[in-house]
């Protein structure tokens, strides 16, 4: 059974701690993992760039930069994969604030294994993935809202009181222009007219037809 390909990139300004992370993630039985490496942000990326990156694991003290501004920075790039936040020691604080800024989880160096990042990895792309699945069904609903809108308008217009001529039965419509009945209800509805002929005005206005059918008629 193949593994599952995924693309990890570590920035982390600490080359010890790079290929301590490359080690346990390569390890990982349920992946085959290439892990790409960056030494600072600016490097990260154009790594980004070049690559088509599934998780981010960012040091949260990247040199002069703070991993917190590298990450506002990944973001502001439009990249949207997850990202889990390294530091050297733990501490609550730091979590919450690394979590509020966008990170997906928050793992502290000193207790890193395979088993600690196959479950931060896996629980991070799934809650990406459940994201992605709110965020289209969200669209889908707006559209749909959006065509009962629009269905809902379309209705409307032929609400209310419509003024018609007692005489020819022509109605006004907006503009206080007198149209014909069939022009108006067409252009306002998906209604289709075809023209006939009831029994009542064929016996009125065209009796040489009620006579020609009665002569036909065997006694």
């Amino acid at each position: 059974m193949s593994k599952t390909r995924l693309t990890v990139l570590v920035i982390d300004d600490d080359s010890g701690d790079i290929a301590i992370c490359r080690r346990y993630l390569e390890n990982i039985e349920e992946w085959q993992v290439e892990c790409i490496k960056a030494r600072n942000i600016e490097e990260g990326l154009q790594k980004l760039d070049d690559h088509d990156v599934e998780i981010i694991l960012l040091d949260y003290l990247l040199g002069a930069d703070s991993g917190l501004e590298a990450l506002k920075r990944i973001r502001q790039n439009n990249v949207d994969c997850p990202v889990i936040m390294l530091t050297g020691q733990g501490n609550e604080e730091v979590a919450v604030t690394a979590m509020q800024s966008g990170a997906y989880d928050y793992l502290v160096k000193g207790t890193l294994s395979s088993k600690s990042l196959y479950r931060a990895i896996h629980n991070a792309l799934e809650k990406r993935d459940l994201q992605k699945q709110i965020e289209d069904h969200s669209h889908q609903l707006e559209q749909k809202i959006c065509e009962l809108e629009e269905a809902l308008a379309h209705v409307k217009r032929l609400q209310g009181l419509l003024p018609i001529c007692m005489h020819c039965k022509r109605i006004r419509d907006d503009t206080q222009t007198w149209r014909q009945m069939e022009s108006y209800i067409q252009e306002h509805s998906d209604a289709m007219f075809s023209h006939a002929l009831c029994e009542d005005c064929r016996r009125e206005h065209y009796p040489f037809f009620e006579n020609q059918r009665g002569s036909n008629c065997p006694e």
